[in-house]
């Protein structure tokens, strides 16, 4: 019984041990990135949109009408700014 009894404060102890490194590597976090640079460098990437294709994608109302060929296609030119 006093086997049993010393195994589970042991592995109790283990338990702890571990949950307390995990939450000290976890403090730890990136600092070489910066998102307003990340945003600003996709944004550079949106295409100039003639205004006829400008006019139809603002002008339409997307959640109630298919999706036709041409709006996939000007979508496909945004790919660059979401990589």
């Amino acid at each position: 019984m006093k086997s049993v009894l010393a195994l589970l404060i042991l592995l109790i102890l283990l338990i702890i041990a571990l949950g307390i490194t995990r939450s000290a590597v976890a403090e730890r976090f990136r600092t070489d990135i910066n998102p307003a640079l990340l945003d600003w460098q996709g944004f550079g990437e949106w295409p100039s949109l003639s205004e006829e294709d400008s006019a139809y994608l603002n002008s339409n109302d997307w959640r109630t009408r298919p999706q036709d060929e041409r709006f996939g296609r000007l979508m496909a030119i945004y790919d660059n700014s979401f990589i």
